[in-house]
């Protein structure tokens, strides 16, 4: 993503820069290094606020799902909720149910986090729930992640393992296969 971000700062081709930070701040976000998140956002935000035309609402609606992980990770809970909301709003206007899988999941979190644990397995459940019908094993593994770090519950954790194994197994190197599998362990 780095990559691609300076090739199209190089350019001058903008639509691939704010792309390619929108990933990062999913990457950080997601390797719990917040602070690398956090001195991309005000850039982003700016970026994602001027974007009109055809990736416009798309980059707001991956934005506002990166702040509401990026929340998560600092248990900013009522910033998160927020910006689930924001997600759940955007992603069912624009039909994306991968981001709404995703906005329930981060909202879910937020709602454990504030103490409000029997709300937020609601959304945990929806989110596993749509996960696996999208076959996107990634996002079913951080959605069942997520809710088994609330709830205990063998059978997913059971279902999350072997589909984490199949992940692991498609992995094309020992490293990314070792860091993977350390994950998969300690969440399932």
């Amino acid at each position: 993503a780095e990559e691609a971000r300076e090739m199209a700062r190089a350019s001058n081709f903008i639509g691939p820069v704010v792309s390619a930070e929108i990933d990062l701040l999913f990457n950080y976000a997601r390797r719990q290094e917040p602070g690398r998140v956090a001195r991309l956002v005000p850039e982003v935000a700016e970026q994602v606020e001027l974007g009109k035309g055809a990736h416009g609402w798309l980059w707001g609606l991956r934005f506002a799902q990166a702040r509401a992980e990026l929340a998560l990770v600092q248990e900013n809970w009522d910033e998160a909720f927020a910006a689930a909301e924001e997600t759940i709003t955007r992603s069912r206007a624009s039909g994306r149910v991968k981001y709404l899988s995703a906005g329930q999941q981060a909202r879910g979190q937020a709602l454990a986090g504030m103490g409000r644990k029997r709300k937020g397995l609601v959304d945990l459940r929806a989110a596993v729930k749509r996960a696996r019908r999208l076959g996107d094993p990634a996002a079913f593994l951080r959605a069942a992640a997520a809710r088994l770090s609330v709830e205990a519950d063998d059978t997913l954790s059971a279902e999350a393992r072997t589909v984490a194994r199949r992940v692991a197994a498609s992995l094309p190197s020992h490293t990314l296969r070792d860091h993977f599998e350390a994950f998969a362990s300690e969440h399932f």
